[in-house]
């Protein structure tokens, strides 16, 4: 069975601290180690 995953972006994976337009904080510390470790 195929199943879905859902994480938040702003605050979770990347140092979300307030709402800019067409701009994405740096992510978060650890967030590029943990991602592929979803996948089972």
């Amino acid at each position: 069975m195929k199943k879905t995953l859902m994480i938040d972006l702003d605050g979770v994976l990347n140092n979300y601290t307030k709402y800019e337009e067409n701009f994405i904080p740096e992510i978060r510390e650890g967030a590029a180690e943990f991602l592929p470790n979803l996948i089972l």
